[in-house]
C-alpha cells in the first residue's frame, strides 16, 4: 500500500491508512491535505486553527493562535518568528530594529 504522490499525505503503518503529514489538515472529500496557516505547525477544522505550534518556531499557542514569544516577531510569512535585534526588547513586523 502506497500514498498518492503529491497528496502531502503519509502512509500510517498502523491503521493502514493515508493520514496528511504534520502541517496540513484533511478536507472532506478532496485527496489532496491542505497546508495549515503558516503560523501553524497542526491544525484542524480549519486552517488557521491551530492545535500546535511548530518545533523550534519561537511561537507560543494562545487559543487557537501560535503568537511569537518575548524578544521575536511575525514577519507575515515564515513559520518561524524571527530574532529582534539585540538592543530590541521587543520588536515588531517592520523589522528586526523595529524596537
Amino acid at each position: 500500500m502506497s500514498c498518492p504522490l503529491a497528496s502531502f499525505r503519509v502512509l500510517d503503518t498502523t491503521a493502514f491508512t493515508c493520514a496528511c503529514q504534520s502541517g496540513y489538515m484533511e478536507t472532506p472529500n478532496v485527496v489532496l491535505c491542505v497546508a495549515c496557516f503558516y503560523q501553524c505547525g497542526e491544525c484542524s477544522s480549519n486552517i488557521d486553527t491551530c492545535t500546535s505550534c511548530g518545533l523550534n518556531s519561537f511561537r507560543t499557542k494562545s487559543g487557537s493562535s501560535c503568537n511569537c514569544n518575548s524578544g521575536y516577531y511575525d514577519d507575515g510569512s515564515s513559520k518561524a518568528c524571527q530574532q529582534c535585534h539585540f538592543s530590541c526588547t521587543t520588536c515588531n513586523a517592520a523589522g528586526a530594529s523595529a524596537c
